[in-house]
């Protein structure tokens, strides 16, 4: 019977101590000026930060390497956006008049030497002749198209376009046709040249 006396008068003392704490906290709590609801509002919102990172949420304070990371990442994708190379558009040199009846075309380096050569081969209507090489040598390859338009017989428009791959990087070369000089270009630092030659001849 005593020890059931003495166990009540233990839980009646937590409960009176309780009691004291949340009277404690409440005086504090309006003191600081926040009411209770805010606070527990506070914890709570707490509570669900912690365990969305426990389960494989993002914390705020990995956000400092993730981003850098992130940045990284985009700039590589744009970067490797154009695998083609940047395209040089240039018009035909004025003594190039008649790529109708161009045979070989060449690629040679700074020192003058080959390292890509094609012949041409014919195909097209009477108002159009279209005329195509592919490119092989020493070094690189690729390919060459000539395009000719003509009205009432007569030449209109000329357009020679090549596609260069595995040449050196940034490296100077110039393009040959029929062993007549055409135009001198630069590879990209990929190694690669994409050019569009183009001349308008009104007769």
């Amino acid at each position: 019977m005593e020890a059931n006396v003495s166990r009540m008068e233990e839980r009646s003392a937590r409960e009176a101590a309780m009691k004291t704490v949340q009277i404690s906290d409440i005086k504090n709590d309006e003191s600081s000026g926040e009411s209770i609801n805010w606070r527990q509002q506070r914890m709570i919102q707490g509570w669900k930060f912690r365990c969305s990172t426990a389960n494989g949420g993002i914390d705020m304070r990995d956000t400092g390497r993730i981003l850098p990371t992130f940045a990284a990442v985009v700039v590589l994708l744009l970067a490797g956006q154009d695998l083609r190379g940047q395209r040089i558009e240039k018009p035909l040199p004025p003594t190039v008049t008649e790529l109708e009846r161009a045979q070989v075309i060449e690629i040679r380096n700074d020192a003058g030497v080959t390292i890509l050569k094609g012949n041409f081969e014919a195909k097209g209507k009477s108002n159009e002749a279209e005329r195509k090489a592919k490119l092989s040598g020493i070094s690189g390859m690729g390919s060459a198209e000539i395009e000719i338009s003509k009205k009432n017989g007569q030449v209109k428009d000329q357009e020679l376009e090549l596609e260069l791959k595995r040449l050196l990087y940034d490296a100077p070369y110039k393009i040959f046709i029929d062993n007549k000089e055409v135009f001198a270009f630069s590879a990209d630092h990929k190694g690669q040249a994409n050019l569009k030659l183009s001349s308008k001849i009104t007769k």
